[in-house]
């Protein structure tokens, strides 16, 4: 692998990108939305036929604007549930269907199967990972499971870039992000020190802060960002900022 060119975000070459995948290669908002509308369909499609009033689409907007009111305080998975039990409920509340707890549990297994099944790519993901690969080794590091994410991915048409021996998750590498121990995981598998390797990914926490503890340097995906494109230092390792995928083929 060639690596990156020297430049001014980082000097040094690199030889190893990793990727985080949601928010990251997945557009989680708008896999939500679609595979929520056909999840619903599907919990509805026997009843719905019978209200004269039944708008899909009302439905799904109440619960997202209802679940993003929610989501930030939530810390356990039982929290998580329950929440989103309450959204959904919410969300049906002026159709004749109770949500129980039962309903809840499978309505939302199914929602996580569709989205592990069709999930939608950020922009440019494609063409960036086919740019990059051949230039870096390339790697997955997620906190997810690893089926659902090779699922992911080879609905994206990553699988290519991304072979089962370049996914890294919990069970693989005895730890979560962002423990320096996963990211190291993927290094030493994959032959390349820290210093040469770099993280890309949306979580300021779990991918960036992550990183540089492991020794690797990071790029933030920050949509919100006030400039395109900005650099920091943490130590001696640099963070470089960006609201968009794309923008990693300006500079890696």
């Amino acid at each position: 692998m060639n690596g990156n060119k020297h430049n001014r975000f980082f000097p040094s070459p690199k030889k190893l990108a990793i990727f985080d995948v949601s928010n990251t290669l997945i557009d989680r908002q708008r896999t939500l939305e679609h595979c929520f509308a056909k999840t619903l369909e599907e919990f509805t499609a026997r009843w719905s036929s019978d209200w004269p009033d039944w708008n899909p689409a009302d439905v799904k907007n109440r619960y997202m604007t209802e679940w993003r009111r929610k989501r930030g305080s939530l810390l356990r998975t039982r929290e998580k549930f329950e929440a989103r039990t309450a959204c959904l409920a919410y969300a049906l509340k002026p159709y004749p269907l109770e949500v129980t707890p039962s309903f809840a549990h499978s309505f939302f297994a199914g929602l996580k199967s569709h989205q592990a099944r069709e999930a939608v790519a950020v922009p440019d993901a494609l063409r960036v990972i086919s740019e990059l690969s051949g230039r870096y080794q390339l790697a997955i590091l997620s906190n997810g499971f690893r089926a659902d994410q090779s699922e992911c991915l080879e609905k994206l048409g990553l699988t290519a870039y991304f072979p089962a021996d370049r996914i890294f998750t919990p069970h693989r590498t005895g730890a979560r992000k962002p423990a320096a121990k996963a990211f190291l995981s993927v290094s030493e598998s994959l032959g390349v020190p820290p210093s040469g390797a770099v993280m890309v990914g949306d979580s300021w926490r779990n991918d960036v802060v992550g990183a540089t503890q492991a020794g690797m340097d990071a790029v933030w995906i920050l949509p919100s960002a006030d400039k395109k494109i900005s650099l920091r230092k943490a130590g001696i390792r640099r963070i470089v900022t960006v609201r968009s995928l794309g923008q990693l083929l300006g500079f890696m």
